[in-house]
């Protein structure tokens, strides 16, 4: 998968960016002062509370969605693919299931971010890999400022503490923040804070929610962050889901299972980031697919997107990338 990243990367890396056909900048549109783009890792929404699963394993989500009226919406949401690398590869750049050459051609998350006015903080707990190697390095390579946890053993709760040493009061803002997540190995994805919370006999399944468990926690921890001004937007997916018991992520099966991933907006800003959402819901299954997240926030951002590209971008999003390098209509995978 890697050689075949390379093989891309070369083909067009140097292509000069722009803006795509549909996608303007508004400068009289509302946008919130700070944005929290936050990535989680191998989360299934199954395993969720906030989604309908019988363990506690997001307290703190649950908790905001039974304030009235509430900030925090959450949708049906999945991948665009079942590994990383592809998986982001969509997300963060106009590219699709089914072409890949946006990501080249025209601006990535980043990019429009920067063009939109925000200081841009790339915040980190995968390893770090270089600029012009990887998709990721690619698209980060233009934020304002990075920070990677060196640590060898990385813990997502110590990221709370870059994002309050990069955050100013007075600046408009766009964080991207990468965890750890549920990756494997799910034993070293949570605490006994976890644990006490979440006891039992060890198993996968219950190491996993428990590593579900620790992110709710990071969430809490950014939301009192956002919650410093009241003008921000915290959206928060995972880039794959996990098959947990058999296969974990990025294995050759048809399987819902591997792509379905939460979505979740808590809103702390006069915006109406739900109605924005909602225009990227397929109105016939009610699923929306994370590959048209670059819209969703170019939209919060201030940018106008014509009803047009929406209606394209519905239907870009019925496909997922396997990994064996094809594209498949998600509706085909076994539910």
């Amino acid at each position: 998968a890697y050689q075949h990243e390379m093989r891309q990367m070369k083909q067009f890396l140097n292509r000069e960016k722009g803006m795509p056909s549909g996608v303007t900048f508004n400068e009289n549109r509302e946008s919130p002062e700070k944005i929290f783009f936050i990535i989680g890792e191998s989360a299934s929404r199954s395993h969720l509370s906030l989604y309908g699963y019988p363990q506690k394993t997001s307290p703190f989500f649950d908790s905001l969605a039974q304030v009235v009226p509430t900030p925090l919406h959450f949708y049906n949401a999945y991948a665009p693919a079942s590994i990383t690398r592809d998986a982001l590869r969509i997300v963060l750049s106009f590219s699709t299931p089914r072409d890949i050459k946006p990501f080249f051609e025209n601006y990535n998350i980043i990019d429009l971010a920067n063009k939109a006015g925000y200081e841009t903080v790339w915040i980190s707990n995968q390893d770090r890999v270089g600029e012009s190697d990887s998709y990721i390095g690619f698209v980060s390579a233009n934020a304002s400022e990075s920070f990677y946890e060196k640590d060898f053993v990385k813990e997502d709760l110590k990221l709370l503490s870059y994002i309050q040493e990069a955050y100013k009061p007075d600046k408009k803002q766009f964080f991207v923040i990468h965890l750890l997540g549920s990756h494997v190995p799910y034993s070293e994805r949570y605490d006994e804070l976890d644990a006490q919370v979440l006891p039992g006999k060890k198993t996968k399944t219950l190491e996993y929610d428990r590593s579900i468990h620790h992110t709710d926690r990071l969430m809490q921890g950014i939301y009192g962050i956002m919650r410093q001004n009241d003008s921000s937007v915290l959206y928060y997916f995972s880039d794959h889901a996990e098959l947990v018991e058999n296969g974990g992520h990025g294995v050759l099966v048809f399987d819902q299972g591997l792509f379905n991933v939460p979505l979740v907006a808590i809103n702390n800003s006069p915006l109406v980031v739900d109605s924005i959402i909602n225009r990227y819901i397929d109105p016939s299954t009610s699923l929306i697919n994370t590959s048209n997240s670059v819209y969703m926030l170019s939209e919060i951002m201030g940018y106008d997107i014509t009803d047009e590209v929406v209606k394209e971008t519905l239907e870009d999003a019925k496909y997922i990338f396997h990994v064996d390098k094809n594209i498949y209509p998600y509706e085909q995978l076994k539910k």
